[in-house]
């Protein structure tokens, strides 16, 4: 049996075809995905229907509408807009023609996948987050093979489904192992809320300071900038939070890429301080601690570079934010750390005899992109 089909059953969807996607061998796993409607796909899953899949299958098979369908990956939201469009128009609104740009649906079987768009785990909870939000982040994430915001949803899409509440002591392992100093108590085990990019706003003691050096630095656009009441420095995009009642962290993902080493009016500002300034100004009576999510952790990488000056030398972060206390951005440095994405997935991006097809290749993609290049 096939296990992406092309069907029309009018008690799931009286207007369109649907694509019906059976995930794993046992038949127990399967949805409809609506693509209808332009830049969106509705996904409906098996406990949500009243119709069993033998039932779904029967009824397509009693109006005659039912298609194999093509191997092109569930995130091309405009091929699978544009084929269920023309499947409509074809069997479901006989008196228009096909638009011509269409292929017969016999010869949907020779279709490969459309290069540059990448297979995405929980893509329903995607949509709704406010970076599928913004065309430049989703075409990003959907088409660039380099995309480190396309490892950081699949990562933890995966850890969460594969592995429930396991991966989170891993992390902490391999943090005590990057930074020997770092100890774990026992209440950061407790499993935290987990948030991918989240905004913040630049802490308002910096603005403070960073408009008083502006006035005091003798340029003159930065003079004239400083007496702008618009925010001198943007929101910050934190890639991970990671929250219990006891901890709030902040992670930075990185894959090819590395730090930013100076914001628009500040050119000493690196992107470590930028987040460390917005992790402490809102961990409210919670141990902060930041870390780096990264592809390799190279000598040559500004980050490890950073991150082992801050590590040796705590006071250096204390002197670039006077604004905060001491002491806590002492604790802070002396916790940094650097994870490799390959040691935490290392577990669970073994392709299973179980895994469905849309899961084995975002597995077979994570390898492919987590793998450390060649020195």
């Amino acid at each position: 049996m096939k296990k992406r089909q092309l069907i029309f059953v009018p008690e799931v969807n009286p207007r369109s075809f649907v694509l019906l996607f059976e995930k794993g061998p046992t038949g127990g796993s399967w949805s409809v995905r609506d693509y209808s409607n332009s830049n969106a796909v509705s996904v409906r899953y098996a406990r949500e229907l009243c119709l069993s899949l033998r039932e779904v299958r029967a009824r397509a098979m009693q109006t005659g509408l039912m298609f194999d369908a093509p191997v092109v990956a569930t995130t091309d939201l405009d091929y699978w807009h544009k084929c269920v469009t023309g499947y409509n128009r074809r069997y479901l609104q006989q008196t228009l023609p096909p638009p011509k740009s269409l292929p017969e649906p016999i010869k949907f079987k020779a279709q490969t996948e459309k290069a540059h768009c990448y297979p995405v785990l929980a893509l329903d909870r995607l949509m709704v987050h406010s970076k599928w939000l913004k065309r430049q982040d989703r075409e990003w994430i959907l088409g660039n093979g380099q995309s480190e915001d396309w490892v950081t949803w699949d990562a933890f899409a995966l850890l969460s489904s594969a592995c429930g509440s396991e991966w989170w002591p891993r992390l902490l392992l391999l943090a005590a192992e990057s930074n020997s100093n770092l100890v774990v108590p026992n209440e950061w085990l407790e499993i935290p809320e987990v948030r991918l990019w989240q905004t913040i706003p630049s802490p308002r003691a910096y603005e403070a300071a960073s408009r008083a050096r502006m006035r005091c630095s003798g340029n003159r656009e930065w003079m004239l900038r400083s007496e702008n009441s618009a925010p001198v420095e943007g929101k910050s995009e934190i890639d991970v939070i990671f929250q219990n009642s006891q901890l709030l962290v902040f992670a930075e993902a990185k894959l090819g890429s590395d730090v930013s080493l100076r914001t628009t009016y500040d050119p000493s500002r690196n992107q470590i301080v930028r987040n460390i300034d917005c992790l402490l100004d809102n961990s409210k009576g919670s141990t902060p601690l930041f870390l780096m999510l990264v592809r390799d952790a190279a000598d040559g990488r500004a980050y490890t570079q950073l991150v082992s000056r801050y590590r040796q030398d705590p006071t250096a972060l204390v002197r670039e934010l006077p604004h905060h206390d001491a002491e806590m951005l002492t604790s802070v440095a002396r916790n940094l750390a650097i994870i490799r994405w390959s040691d935490l997935l290392a577990e669970y991006i073994a392709i299973d005899t179980n895994d469905d097809e849309e899961t084995s290749a975002v597995k077979e993609e994570l390898r492919r992109r987590v793998q450390s290049e060649p020195k």
